[in-house]
């Protein structure tokens, strides 16, 4: 296989070619091309993108290393512990009821939000 052959013909091609395409053009069979193609795809020479369920074969560009860029660094951030940031609990705007059911009988406890419920349940938790 004329893997040059193939070069010049993807070569003048705009927008690549499928390689029943190319096969067509070299006068080579389907299968060899396509064989030769997926060598020279691992060599860097042609490159394939679908379209649809077809392969689209057309030659890899030479392109130049990119220079490295210098970046700006910024300076290092300072990290607080997490502990010494006081976490102040979301005012969230809610209603509702709890019910507890001790021996003496049922306590109902009613609340506008999560402050109050929180600072019940640390009366209870304290055993006032």
């Amino acid at each position: 296989m004329d893997m040059q052959q193939i070069l010049n013909v993807l070569q003048g091609s705009r927008f690549g070619m499928t390689a029943k395409e190319v096969a067509k053009e070299t006068g080579q069979p389907a299968a060899d091309v396509g064989a030769a193609l997926f060598q020279m795809e691992i060599a860097g020479q042609v490159g394939k993108r679908m379209v649809g369920r077809d392969s689209v074969w057309s030659l890899k560009e030479q392109t130049k290393p990119a220079k490295k860029k210098r970046v700006a660094r910024a300076a290092p951030v300072e990290k607080v512990p997490a502990k010494s940031l006081p976490l102040p609990m979301p005012r969230i705007s809610i209603a509702g009821h709890v019910q507890l059911d001790f021996t003496g009988g049922p306590i109902r406890l009613g609340f506008s939000n999560l402050n109050d419920l929180q600072g019940f349940l640390n009366k209870l938790n304290e055993g006032q």
